[in-house]
């Protein structure tokens, strides 16, 4: 039978989250020495950036430091505007005097090395320096040959701190003023606090004088997409179902493509609204990229919705769909508009008109592939700028890559082609962090036969990974892409030895433009631009489902569904299991296929043997929330295995310009054999000055639950999931009691605003037997515990 997921349990706890202090040790250097030398490289670097001095320009430069541990840049009178990973700070002056006394005290060995701030600060820094222009340019630029009499268009970000709008507006028009000796042409301008960018045209021989502008971040050759729109099948039918209208109330989902072909049989009625975006002069979609994703979005399967509907029965359209047209018959973005600006121009107005909570972004550029210790692109941080602001589920397909080598040692290497070609990484914006990124997966393993034709070869096999799927890590080793869904797959041709990628049994088939000359409605193209719209459809039925659901809750409930057992990880396991170690056996697996395939029984219904409970509100920053999670007899008591499936989705403060790219970071911690006043001794303080004050002891230390992946993996992202395997037997149940308890905890990192963060919390309890009772015991703990909890506020 199947149920309503039950309500998470909160325990009525306002504690502070334990910590623990930053042991790393001070470096040891004489004070007169190292303080004489800096105070000769700041003088150095003060005078010439007052010779040198442009329009508009702040007094900007980079600290190299001896090592990670953090320096108090306000106590010196300094604004960190910029970190790398190679220990380099980029600073901006705020108060000369203040950096020169705290230097001068240091240098005259006034400050005791017990003074751990000031100390370790300036013992931390090992040189005062400007950058050079070569630092400042993207990867697509610093490999262009500029010519300096060829104009080139680039985007140009500026650093930015805590500035208000109006003071970033001002700091725009001077820079403007700057260029305007140049010759230069401006395009567009993007401004938010902590993000400024310019779209410019500019001759060649200016470039070095742009970048020798010390507010100028990076400079590089514009975002766009990029994606292949050729290799479509068109496809014709020869009968139309009937097609009954989503209801008024129906869930909204933006689609954010190419634009969508609203007289569709199959779409007509159902696009609620239709806007050009980025000056384009029409809405409408001009080559059926958009209009396939609006089909799969709708539809889920449209080949299978098509093909095995009652001729008597109408097909329902479950969702009203809003069309923003970005990208033009080639489907890339207007060249005078920034990709970033245009995006979130499209999300804020159907957010604002429709309050709606689910987009899909099936685009990207694959000219940015990510590479280790980059910084966050422009696209993929102003999504999770959106996230944080509006609370969305915001469905990025993962890009389509083109394998190293098109000939036949693809059928034995694809795997190893995706995992070890730098090229097959994940591009914007599917590295945003709290987007949903979906790779593909082939659908079919059996390519179009005809006599008359060349025989083909399936590259991949049916249900694991496609080989044009891009893989993860993604950002700062981030879990990406988080699932997988059918995206098609590619063929060899036996004799000419070449990859055939419009194979029309191997794509995935969809609505499309209407060709007159062939009679076709209907397309099959292969690309993971065809998957994320699948994940996006049901993620549509869980808002249908429960209507108030935001996007944390929505991304926690379908992730926690996943299932890694895999063709995919059998697939790794045969070619990899003999030469390497179990750890990196499962990264790989990660890389490919995140947490796993969606089970979509399990995601708007428990049943008997699966119950799903969640919690969706806010926790405190550096706080902690305490939930109770109820195990019935029958786990203890039934054969077979039986999993706990934890998922935490959240929408943090994020900012490109930090190593630590979230102001805040999410964990948990699942708890057995603990009653709760002994969680709360080992997990809460009553005080926020406080440290850790009571760790776990020795003999408890078997009551914290083994998770997978670890917490350390899995909580580099915003959406968490792990799972916790049951020792199923009566030992267990004397030992650990059937009452479990999950710790929520978040610690604050760079971010002062509001102190409240928004997150969703799923658990959901497994028995791999159909027949196991879990439901109704579950049920029955959790309503007696709300009444409870009621009882107790009278």
């Amino acid at each position: 039978m199947s149920y309503s997921h039950l309500t998470l349990i909160q325990e009525n706890i306002d504690l502070f989250r334990q910590g623990r202090q930053d042991k790393r040790g001070v470096r040891k250097v004489d004070a007169r020495q190292h303080g004489v030398k800096l105070q000769n490289n700041f003088t150095k670097v003060n005078n010439d950036f007052h010779t040198t001095k442009k329009i508009g320009e702040d007094f900007i430069f980079r600290i190299v430091r001896d090592s990670d541990k953090p320096i108090n840049y306000t106590k010196l009178g300094l604004i960190l505007m910029a970190e790398t990973h190679k220990n380099i700070s980029i600073v901006r002056v705020q108060d000369e005097h203040a950096l020169l006394s705290h230097l001068s005290s240091f240098t005259e060995e006034k400050i005791a090395k017990t003074n751990i701030v000031n100390y370790s600060d300036f013992a931390n820094i090992e040189e005062f320096a400007f950058q050079t222009p070569e630092e400042k340019k993207g990867p697509l630029l610093n490999d262009v040959e500029v010519k300096n009499y060829e104009n080139y268009t680039l985007d140009v970000q500026l650093y930015t701190s805590d500035e208000s709008l109006k003071e970033l507006h001002q700091k725009v028009a001077s820079f403007k003023t700057y260029l305007s000796d140049f010759d230069v042409k401006f395009l567009d301008d993007f401004i938010l606090q902590n993000l400024v960018m310019l779209k410019i045209t500019i001759q060649g021989k200016f470039i070095d004088r742009l970048l020798e502008h010390k507010n100028v971040y990076v400079v590089d050759i514009p975002q766009n997409s990029t994606y292949d729109i050729k290799g479509a099948y068109e496809r014709g039918l020869e009968t139309f179902p009937n097609v009954s209208l989503p209801s008024k109330d129906a869930p909204y989902i933006g689609v954010i493509d190419s634009g969508i072909l609203t007289t569709h049989p199959l779409l007509k009625g159902s696009i609620a609204d239709s806007v050009a975006f980025g000056n384009l002069n029409s809405a409408f979609d001009e080559n059926g990229h958009g209009t396939m994703v609006a089909g799969i979005i709708q539809y889920g399967d449209v080949y299978s919705t098509l093909h095995n509907h009652n001729e008597s029965n109408s097909v329902s359209l479950p969702f009203n769909l809003l069309n923003g047209r970005v990208t033009n018959r080639e489907n890339s973005f207007p060249d005078d508009r920034i990709v970033a600006s245009v995006v979130k121009e499209a999300i804020e107005e159907f957010k604002t008109n429709y309050d709606c909570n689910i987009f899909n972004v099936s685009l990207g550029d694959s000219r940015f592939p990510y590479t280790s210790n980059a910084k966050m692109d422009p696209w993929s941080y102003v999504l999770d700028k959106l996230n944080h602001e509006y609370n969305l589920a915001i469905v990025v397909s993962a890009g389509n890559y083109n394998p190293a080598y098109n000939n036949e040692a693809i059928l034995d290497n694809y795997l190893h082609y995706l995992l070890s070609d730098e090229d097959a990484a994940l591009i914007p914006p599917s590295l945003a962090i709290s987007c949903l990124t979906v790779g593909s997966t082939a659908k079919d393993d059996v390519p179009y036969s005809d006599s008359k034709k060349l025989s083909h070869v399936a590259i991949s096999k049916k249900n694991a990974v496609s080989p044009f799927t891009r893989v993860g890590l993604g950002y700062s080793k981030v879990i990406k892409p988080e699932t997988v869904a059918f995206g098609g797959n590619y063929s060899l041709n036996v004799q000419t030895k070449r990859i055939n990628d419009s194979d029309r049994n191997l794509g995935i088939f969809s609505t499309s433009l209407f060709n007159s000359s062939r009679g076709a409605w209907f397309e099959t193209r292969p690309g993971t631009s065809f998957s994320a719209p699948y994940i996006t459809h049901l993620l549509g039925k869980i808002k249908k489902e429960l209507p108030e659901a935001k996007g944390n809750l929505l991304r926690a409930l379908l992730i926690n569904t996943c299932n890694d057992n895999t063709t995919t990880k059998l697939l790794v396991q045969e070619k990899y299991e003999a030469i390497d170690k179990p750890a990196t056996l499962k990264v790989k697996e990660k890389r490919l296929q995140g947490y796993g395939e969606v089970r979509e029984n399990y995601l708007t219904k428990s049943t008997d043997n699966y119950v799903t409970m969640y919690f969706e509100g806010e926790i405190g920053i550096n706080k902690v929330n305490v939930f109770e999670v109820p195990i019935p007899d029958e786990i203890f008591e039934k054969k077979g295995k039986s999993k706990i499936h934890i998922s935490l989705a959240y929408n943090p403060p994020c900012r490109d310009s930090r190593i630590d790219y979230t102001g805040v970071k999410m964990s948990y911690q699942l708890y057995r054999g603990l009653n709760l006043e002994e969680v709360v001794k080992y997990t809460c303080k009553p005080d926020e000055g406080e440290f850790e004050k009571d760790k776990l002891p020795k003999d408890k230390e078997k009551c914290k639950c083994k998770l997978a992946p670890s917490m350390t993996d899995a909580s580099k992202g915003t959406l968490i999931r792990t799972t916790h395997q049951i020792t199923n037997n009566n030992k267990s149940r004397d030992s650990y009691g059937d009452t479990y308890y999950l710790v929520v905890k978040c610690q604050e990192r760079w971010y002062k605003g509001p102190k409240l963060q928004p997150y969703a919390i799923v658990v959901s309890i497994e028995h791999e037997d159909d027949s196991a009772q879990l439901y109704i015991p579950i049920q029955q703990k959790v309503e007696a515990r709300i009444r409870t909890q009621a009882r107790a506020r009278v």
